[in-house]
């Protein structure tokens, strides 16, 4: 979403169905939220709007700030292969109780 925002390709991010039939949902609605949605994923909790203000920018149409970097980002997508050829520990040990610490 964040590539594509920087691209100025949200029409990527709406579903084709959506995109393509005579729905009740207008785009500047859908990217409006897309828009809200970025501004909540900021790295810094500070410059993330609270749900009042999330709230205020659903029910209105004030311009909203632009959204900085999210707090992750996923730059490269790994194969299936990747991932088991890859281990999440560095000691290489897991635990997998069923009953909390």
């Amino acid at each position: 979403a964040w590539r594509l925002w920087n691209e100025g390709n949200l029409n990527e991010l709406i579903d084709e169905c959506l995109r393509d039939s005579s729905s009740f949902i207008v785009p500047t609605e859908m990217f409006r939220c897309i828009h809200i949605g970025l501004l909540c994923l900021q790295r810094h909790p500070d410059d993330r709007p609270t749900i009042t203000s999330v709230v205020k920018m659903l029910n209105n149409e004030n311009t909203l700030p632009q959204p900085k970097e999210p707090g992750f980002l996923i730059h490269e997508v790994s194969t299936d292969r990747e991932r088991r050829d890859t281990t999440s520990s560095i000691n290489e040990a897991s635990v997998s109780l069923l009953k909390p610490r």
